[in-house]
């Protein structure tokens, strides 16, 4: 039977989100291959912090206190950022991630940074606590009192009272199993469900019965949840590791328990603004009208079976209730101890209210549905009025985050932006069927031409000019520059013994390959909406809208605007392909 007073659904993105013991433990294993990464940045917007690593490319991590943890690439940030968040930068910033830890089972994780200990507390209401290597608080995000711990500055750092350990449950005063695993031992209610349907033992026995095989049963179980490979999805509106098995129906599928809960968090984002089904207001609204308006009109019979109730229970309590009411036939549906409710011709009563009170609840009822009836109506027509669609994002190639084209003849071609992309491409991506190229003046990219030992002239020609395109040549206003041309077992990743070669710097042994007198030259074009850059020969294979810069003295952004305008794309993007002071040919 119905509850009379109605509980509101509390669900929202945040407690979706919310990370139990074992999503952490989980999502600390995934993490971990970022031990020995450099922190380069850190950010925040508002009470979330965004970490940003380097190891080998750029991670973001998302530290969400009261929710919990995981890469993304959905980052944002404040204009001005906090003083908390300076306080980090100051004392974190540059350093190595030495270890990722999670403190026992608990929703509590502990970066070593460096000479400090950065510990994020996942549980609500979350925080953020710089410490020292003796776990002296240097500063916390928020300053709490707990009553039987302190987080405040200059404090040793205490973590909250442990979780109950499995021993604990034949003492515990819970009523079932699911509740001592859930609450008690913090696995949260997904986990301690599952923990149950793989242990075979009931989750409403009481933990107090449990005998001592169904204890080791479900200690095997949780090591079963701690030991099995991950394979993540999105199941029902949550993020599981793998699927369970107290779970039914399809997920969706990720490669990383990251992935899933980016891909979550923003799913979730774009639900805030719901249009809610006012019609289910409008019946809920209409249901408690008509049943105010039946005990109005038998008040007198309601109030001669209600009253009768009441007192017998009053008198003699609940036992021989049965016999009691089949004086009334069959107008008593049910009836409810716990709650102390009975249903009297199908409406639900309290026996803690008269039954006048019982008729004002339901006419209030009534009441608050229309009110909310209407204001879903408004936002549904707000919604019709201004309807939102939903961008596809193309998700990006490894190699878009270098310079890059697809040559005339079809093959891709790479180069470095800066000296640490320099790195990065020939030490991570290089192969033994590639070409590279490299321009014969300091501040030059090294360039790869992908399966290059397959590729003709025009394609070494073209990767020669983007090349000549992205080195100081273009800054500097030279004419015409020598580029050369090596495989890849001429380059030498080390130094000779007692040499010393900066970052993004390689030796070349043997003999060059040379294209002489390559003139810069860049098109810029809109190929299916996005920017495309390279030399004109490529780029107009691709698309017919296309404008050439060489380089001049227009600033970037002032070029880029003007581009956009021709070309109808954003200038933040052409500006990323722009390789300095330019100017149009006109």
């Amino acid at each position: 039977m119905r509850a009379l007073i109605e509980f509101k659904d509390k669900r929202t993105i945040l407690n979706v989100m919310e990370q139990a013991s074992l999503d952490v433990y989980h999502i600390v294993r995934e993490l971990s291959f970022l031990e020995g990464a450099r922190l380069e940045r850190i950010y925040n917007k508002g009470d979330t912090y965004y970490l940003h690593f380097y190891k080998g490319k750029e991670y973001v991590l998302k530290l969400w206190p009261g929710r919990g943890l995981y890469l993304t690439e959905k980052e944002e940030r404040e204009q001005v950022p906090s003083n908390f968040c300076m306080l980090l930068r100051k004392y974190l910033r540059n350093k190595k991630l030495r270890k990722i830890s999670q403190l026992d089972m608990e929703r509590i994780v502990i970066f070593e940074i460096g000479g400090h200990k950065l510990i994020f507390e996942v549980m609500r209401p979350g925080n953020i606590i710089l410490c020292d290597e003796d776990l002296n608080i240097i500063f916390p995000l928020h300053i709490q009192n707990f009553g039987t711990r302190w987080v405040k500055p200059r404090t040793p750092y205490q973590p909250p009272p442990p979780t109950k350990k499995l021993e604990d449950a034949k003492k515990s005063e819970r009523k079932d199993v699911v509740r001592f695993l859930a609450v008690d031992m913090g696995f949260g209610g997904r986990y301690a469900e599952e923990i149950c349907a793989l242990a075979g033992v009931k989750k409403t026995k009481s933990p107090r019965e449990l005998s001592d095989e169904e204890i080791e049963k479900i200690r095997r179980a949780i090591e079963e949840l701690k030991e099995k490979g991950v394979r993540p999805l999105v199941m029902n509106g949550v993020v599981l590791p793998f699927p369970f098995k107290s779970m039914r129906g399809e997920g969706k599928r990720f490669e990383t328990l990251s992935e899933a809960y980016d891909s979550l968090a923003e799913e979730k984002k774009e639900e805030r603004e719901i249009v809610i089904d006012y019609k289910e207001h409008e019946r809920k609204a209409k249901e408690y009208k008509e049943k105010a308006e039946y005990i109005i009109e038998n008040f007198g019979e309601l109030e001669e079976i209600f009253n009768a109730l009441r007192k017998r229970i009053s008198e003699y309590g609940w036992y021989g209730v049965d016999e009691f009411l089949e004086h009334f036939g069959r107008r008593i549906d049910s009836y409810d101890p716990e709650k102390r409710a009975v249903v009297i011709d199908g409406i639900e009563l309290s026996l803690e209210r008269s039954l006048g009170e019982n008729l004002n609840l339901y006419y209030d009822l009534a009441k608050k549905y229309e009110r909310k009836a209407e204001r879903a109506k408004q936002v549904v027509v707000k919604k019709e009025e201004k309807p939102k669609v939903k961008k596809e994002k193309r998700k990006k190639k490894w190699y878009e985050k270098f310079h890059w084209f697809i040559s005339s003849e079809g093959f891709l071609v790479i180069s470095g932006r800066d000296a640490k992309q320099n790195e990065i491409l020939i030490r991570k991506y290089m192969e033994p069927n590639d070409l590279v190229l490299h321009a014969d003046v300091h501040g030059s990219p090294f360039t790869l031409i992908k399966n290059g030992k397959e590729a003709g002239e025009k394609t070494i020609q073209e990767a020669a000019q983007n090349t000549v395109n992205y080195s100081k040549a273009w800054k500097m206003g030279y004419g015409a520059v020598d580029v050369f041309c090596v495989s890849p077992h001429q380059i030498g990743l080390a130094p000779p013994s007692g040499m010393y070669m900066p970052k993004g710097s390689f030796m070349i042994k043997g003999k060059k390959k040379y294209v002489k007198d390559v003139k810069p030259e860049l098109a810029v074009g809109r190929s299916e909406g996005e920017v495309i850059a390279g030399p004109r020969s490529a780029i107009r294979k691709q698309t017919k809208h296309y404008v050439l810069t060489y380089p001049g003295d227009e600033e970037p952004e002032e070029l880029a605007e003007e581009i956009a305008k021709i070309l109808g794309v954003g200038a933040e993007e052409v500006i990323k392909v722009l390789p300095g002071k330019s100017r149009l040919w006109r």
